[in-house]
Formats: structure tokens, C-alpha cells, sequence
């Protein structure tokens, strides 16, 4: 097992703490512009890439690497502030699709 000498242990711990005061302070900067949680940024990014900006529940699910109820959870906090909407599908009553609104 390769060990780190204590000069490549302290740059390693110094990159870790600037790495974590950076991913901080973008996540305070993203709620004071825009009022969106780093959660809501990344359902939402993912929508506007999407075909027609929809995805289904469980497909967005794997791409955000969520659990469905987690998703599901998420999306519904998300469709109070009208970010997002679910939609049926017209071919499949299996699921839902996740439609990002012209206000998300």
C-alpha cells in the first residue's frame, strides 16, 4: 500500500478542507441567487437536458444516483414551489414522468 510522506499528507488534507469551503460557499452563492437547493439544481439541470424536458421518476432517479422514494420525496417538496410537475404517462400507467415548468 503506497503511503503519503507528511508534505503529500498535508497538501492532501489542505486540497480536502478548500475542496469542502469551496462546495460551501457555491452551495450558500446558489441559494442566495436563485433560492435552489444543490438537490434542486441538479433534478433541475437534468430536466432542462432531457427530451422534451421530461424524464421518468426512476429514470431520473438512476441519473441522480437517488433511490426513487428519495426522488419522489424531493420532487414533491419541488412541485409545491412549481418548479416541476408529474405528469402520467399516456402508454405506460406504470410511473410518472417529471416535467420540469416554465418557472423551473
Amino acid at each position: 500500500m503506497n503511503r503519503l510522506n507528511e508534505t503529500e499528507h498535508a497538501a492532501w488534507i489542505g486540497y480536502r478542507r478548500m475542496r469542502l469551503l469551496l462546495d460551501l460557499q457555491i452551495q450558500r452563492d446558489l441559494m442566495r441567487d436563485s433560492g435552489l437547493s444543490e438537490p434542486d439544481f441538479h433534478v433541475l439541470s437534468n430536466l432542462s437536458e432531457a427530451t422534451g424536458q421530461r424524464m421518468r421518476l426512476t429514470e431520473l432517479a438512476a441519473h441522480l444516483r437517488w433511490s426513487k422514494s428519495r426522488l419522489s420525496h424531493h420532487i414533491g417538496r419541488m412541485e409545491g414551489r412549481g418548479l416541476v410537475s408529474r405528469q402520467e404517462v399516456a402508454h405506460d400507467g406504470r410511473g410518472a414522468a417529471i416535467v420540469l415548468t416554465s418557472r423551473g
